[in-house]
């Protein structure tokens, strides 16, 4: 096992080698991580540079740090728009946008599982993040995914103030059901119906269909 730790070590310090050689003149922010025991092992001079680290602090950052200040999968403010590739070899995609930026400013994030161990698992955790300007070349669904995640991060406290009756409601308003129509799904009355969408207007702040609708798209309610 030891001869497989130091074959793997090789291989890592050649890929980080190659890596520092031309890392000036790749865009974006490249990040490489050891997957088992964790560890960072390298951060290319852009993200020194942005991140105000050291390669040395770098490398002892603790994991709470690193998900803070430079990567979350499961941050608020980060989407999955996909996963390819095979098993122990995939690439994930995310879309991650500041809260204070615009919501068409974003970064695109690639995390891809590569050199496999002698156990046959992915031994390290390649991170590229590259700023974009979603509107002028993602795809609109894209963008629009973009924005729903803007709308989800700044309502959702508003939306948890919801009780769970409410949301049914608002659920089926979303789809377009009549007051009667809600009524008979849920076995309530008309009036009972008329004050959950009192209610839940109230709570949401929703003045047009627009603003339901969108809550539909935000909380995937549609």
């Amino acid at each position: 096992m030891r001869l497989s730790n130091e074959k793997d070590g090789g291989i890592i310090s050649e890929k980080i080698e190659k890596l520092q050689q031309v890392d000036r003149w790749l865009p974006g922010i490249k990040v490489i991580q050891r997957i088992d025991p964790e560890e960072n092992l390298y951060l290319c001079h852009r993200g020194r540079e942005r991140y105000r680290l050291s390669p040395a602090f770098f490398k002892h950052l603790p994991t709470a740090d690193f998900r803070k200040l430079i990567f979350d999968a499961k941050d608020p403010h980060t989407c999955l728009i996909g996963t390819f590739g095979e098993k122990g070899e995939e690439r994930s995609l995310y879309i991650r946008y500041s809260a204070n930026d615009s919501p068409s400013e974003a970064e695109l994030i690639s995390v891809e599982l590569i050199e496999k161990n002698a156990m046959g698992s992915p031994s390290l955790r390649v991170l590229q993040i590259l700023p974009s300007n979603l509107l002028g070349w993602v795809p609109a669904k894209t963008a629009r995914i973009v924005n729903e995640m803007v709308f989800s991060a700044d309502h959702r406290k508003k939306y948890q103030l919801l009780t769970r009756r409410n949301r049914e409601v608002l659920t089926l308003m979303v789809r377009g059901l009549s007051a009667e129509e809600i009524g008979q799904q849920l076995y309530i009355s008309v009036n009972t119906v008329n004050t959950h969408k009192r209610k839940v207007r109230e709570i949401l702040e929703i003045k047009s269909n627009y603003e339901l609708l969108q809550y539909g798209m935000a909380f995937d309610l549609v």
